[in-house]
């Protein structure tokens, strides 16, 4: 009777281990499917990315200019800023030299 029991409880064990066995290696394999996926995607955008990157180059060849990167475009504000500058002042030296003829 003993036996019986012993081989019962052994018996239940191994199959509730059995069920979690089967479980945590389907867990396993959804996680390897969406790994999977995760791999596929990142392939996929990173082909688009060299087919833009193609496409800049092709864009800057055609151009035959280098491309303006973001600190050459705030230098190109700053000289228009002084640009604009010099163009006020010299307004101002033309009306001073205006007024200063009306004068005489």
């Amino acid at each position: 009777q003993l036996d019986d029991q012993y081989t019962d409880l052994v018996s239940e064990d191994l199959s509730k281990t059995s069920e979690e066995y089967a479980a945590l290696k389907e867990e396993l394999q959804k996680k390897e499917v969406a790994a999977s996926e995760v791999v596929d995607q990142y392939a996929a955008d990173d082909s688009k990315i060299k087919k833009i990157e193609e496409a800049l180059e092709k864009v800057e060849e055609s151009l035959n200019l280098p491309i303006i990167a973001p600190s050459e475009i705030n230098d190109l504000h700053v000289l228009q800023g002084t640009f604009e500058d010099l163009c006020q002042q010299l307004n101002n030296t033309t009306d001073s030299i205006e007024s200063l003829a009306d004068h005489r």
